[in-house]
């Protein structure tokens, strides 16, 4: 978003709208403002029309994202929210009644729209069937924060692999399961069944004495379902794919590896004698309760690469995962890497 601009337009572009949002923010809980009703209006139009316009003339001509005004307007009036008088917030009751809806209505629409037309240049240009979350991943990064794109993304992979993609999803050439054979799904079904009966009865435990208490933890709990019902359909969705000169190793949307073949040392059918430490790490989340059956070493440790929930990265030297078939995938990688 910001990686080709230097640190003062970085604070320019930036820092300046925000200062002037922290300025008003204070100037509206002096005494003034907080007694002149026209004062207060004014403050709350400058807060999510004055700094965002602001924002908009610094970045109309560099590399930035222009979403990034929304977060602007956003902000504005998540402050004027809190710091104008209840009396005085007109405005904000008609932008967040009329107006904002329309423009989750737009940021939704154009993901989608620019989903669609990534994987349209994806079928093109690629023999594989298009990757949902990895097209997902780079489409939130293109419009928002990283930070942000990484959360997003995650939120809506969820909602799609669990209540959207039901078409069962056929390995192709260079694709391998790793659900099949693996206790994985298992577990989390079982998972999945505590938190219904824990949801049950903690919600007809607290709903006698404190019912608002009650639903928070219901809701706290149904949530909790989505996410990991998400997480085991996406494990049948995304195999392990060897995609040219590189290794995608994946677990669902939870744990990702992407390996150059180049980079590889050995591959090695592996068990539960495989010692971990910070150079050799499980891809799966489940640790111990999830067995491998492959271990493969790298020529030189691995740098930023993903393991685990929301962009988490660690570093290692040794990944040791789940293949159900490990003797053809073993056999497809060992081929490819004396080829180069």
């Amino acid at each position: 978003m910001t990686g080709n601009l230097s640190l003062k337009e970085t604070l320019l572009v930036f820092g300046l709208p925000l200062c002037i949002l922290v300025s008003l923010a204070l100037f509206a809980s002096s005494d003034i403002a907080l007694s002149n009703s026209l004062i207060s209006k004014s403050i709350t139009l400058d807060l999510i029309i004055t700094i965002p316009f602001i924002h908009w003339v610094l970045i109309r001509k560099k590399d930035i994202s222009k979403f990034s005004v929304l977060s602007f307007f956003v902000i504005g009036i998540l402050i004027a929210s809190f710091v104008i008088p209840e009396e005085n917030q007109s405005y904000i009751s008609f932008i967040k009644n009329w107006i904002l809806p329309f423009i989750e209505l737009g940021i939704v629409t154009a993901i989608l729209l620019k989903i669609r037309k990534t994987i349209q240049v994806y079928r093109l240009t690629k023999n594989s069937s298009p990757d949902f979350f990895t097209i997902l991943k780079k489409t939130c990064s293109d419009v928002f924060p990283k930070k942000i794109s990484e959360v997003l993304a995650m939120e809506i992979a969820v909602f799609y692999y669990g209540f959207i993609s039901w078409k069962k999803k056929t390995p192709r050439e260079n694709e391998y399961t790793y659900h099949k054979d693996g206790n994985s799904i298992s577990i989390f079904i079982g998972i999945l069944m505590i938190v219904i009966i824990e949801t049950f009865v903690l919600h007809k435990m607290i709903l006698k004495s404190n019912p608002s208490i009650a639903w928070i933890v219901g809701i706290m709990s149904v949530y909790s379902f989505v996410q990991i019902f998400g997480f085991v359909k996406s494990i049948t969705k995304r195999p392990i794919t060897i995609d040219g000169e590189i290794l995608h190793i994946r677990y669902g949307i939870m744990s990702e590896v992407i390996i150059p073949i180049s980079d590889i040392d050995t591959i090695e059918f592996s068990s539960s004698s495989t010692v971990f430490d910070k150079e050799t790490r499980r891809l799966s989340p489940l640790g111990e309760l999830d067995p491998h059956n492959m271990l493969i070493r790298l020529k030189k440790q691995s740098t930023g690469t993903k393991i685990g929930l929301y962009g988490i990265k660690r570093n290692f030297k040794a990944i040791a995962f789940h293949v159900d078939q490990k003797n053809q995938f073993k056999d497809d990688l060992e081929q490819l890497m004396l080829s180069k």
